[in-house]
């Protein structure tokens, strides 16, 4: 990786590590504060990892664009007017707190007095999360994430679990994960950067269907969200099956960022894709280190990822819900593919862009063959080489 990169990778490892100490050392009635930041119903469990984010990567580059969904009014005045890829600032895109609607749940009825460390520190308390938000813990568990797009290219994530305690990270170097020490344990934290993470963690592997599916019905197997109103209808009208798609949905409240796991190994067998069904950026850009710098076996990506543009699309609150070519930030024609940020500037809201992205193991055909016959455009040229 160039030096600057680096240095920006190295950052956003750092401001996670915050993070996780500050949330771990706080009290339940510390993280059901409302009120202190965004809306009047935001919990501190919320914004104390926004508030962090936003700060140290200010402090280290004060022209960089910050995006979540606090951060829209300041973003409008740096956002990118220039198509050219070249000419368009770094970019941090976070998900300061996923799933926090669990975690809530899972902290509720606890002692006022008592910190999360302590909670998340008890026996059995794996199997306590997995009956609220699923298994398994290390795929469902509330994250914290952030992402990088420089001059076009979705250059890394750092996604951390907040239940489980373990960190991944994509980049150049490759996709990786690394359980933390105890949040206490200072002298050990001070030494996790990228290059410790490289030589200390362990791989993140997306097998292919052959090795994960018996069957083309199994290779159909899938999570996306429909948990609200508008989803399920988006979701219908994509037309991905042709047949009744419940009975392969394995769940319909996955995490955003942590959802490319559900293809790894961490789930026996992995699914057979994911997808981000109408859903905001800030849910799916961080799939997209974790595809770009995936390997099989002979060298090539592990994954391929399409975007789905329906004729009639769904709208939420204004926003497209799927989007074609002509509005897509997967910016490819005259020789050149690369994500072009600068689509998004003439929304209000940036960080409510919407869109349908789905990803797959490279073999899988029954999924392949329903993306190519619908006419859905296979986009992995725009994240970079």
């Amino acid at each position: 990786m160039e030096g600057i990169k680096m240095s920006y990778l190295n950052l956003c490892i750092n401001i996670i590590l915050k993070v996780y100490k500050s949330l771990m050392n706080m009290s339940v009635t510390e993280l059901r504060l409302k009120g202190a930041y965004g809306k009047p119903d935001t919990l501190f469990l919320d914004a104390n990892p926004e508030i962090l984010i936003k700060e140290r990567i200010g402090r280290f580059n004060p022209f960089a664009v910050f995006v979540t969904e606090e951060t829209d009014n300041t973003n409008k005045q740096i956002w990118p007017r220039d198509k050219n890829p070249a000419s368009q600032p770094v970019m941090f895109f976070s998900d300061p707190m996923d799933r926090s609607k669990y975690l809530a749940k899972f902290i509720d009825g606890k002692e006022d007095k008592t910190l999360l460390k302590d909670i998340l520190g008890k026996k059995g308390i794996v199997q306590c999360w997995e009956k609220i938000a699923g298994k398994p813990a290390i795929v469902t568990g509330s994250t914290c994430s952030i992402t990088c797009v420089d001059k076009g290219s979705a250059d890394f994530s750092v996604i951390l679990n907040i239940v489980t305690g373990h960190l991944f990270v994509s980049c150049a170097g490759g996709n990786i994960f690394f359980k933390l020490p105890g949040p206490d344990k200072d002298e050990e934290f001070c030494k996790i950067n990228i290059d410790y993470l490289l030589k200390k963690g362990q791989p993140v592997i997306f097998p292919s269907s052959a090795d994960s599916h018996s069957s083309l019905e199994k290779q159909k197997r899938f999570v996306t969200y429909l948990g609200k109103a508008g989803y399920e209808e988006n979701f219908r009208d994509s037309m991905i099956f042709l047949d009744d798609a419940a009975q392969h949905l394995h769940y319909q409240e996955p995490g955003g960022p942590s959802r490319i796991l559900y293809l790894s190994n961490f789930l026996k067998p992995s699914l057979g894709f994911i997808l981000a069904n109408g859903e905001k950026i800030g849910e799916w850009i961080h799939w997209l280190p974790f595809l770009r710098f995936s390997k099989n076996e002979q060298g090539d990506r592990a994954l391929k990822i399409f975007e789905i543009a329906i004729a009639r699309p769904w709208t939420k609150n204004g926003i497209l819900m799927s989007t074609s070519p002509p509005y897509s930030l997967f910016s490819m024609g005259d020789g050149e593919a690369f994500l072009d940020m600068s689509r998004l500037r003439d929304l209000d809201t940036p960080s409510h862009y919407r869109s349908m992205i789905l990803i797959t193991p490279y073999d899988n055909d029954a999924i392949i063959q329903i993306m190519v016959r619908t006419g859905y455009r296979e986009v992995g040229e725009t994240l970079g080489t």
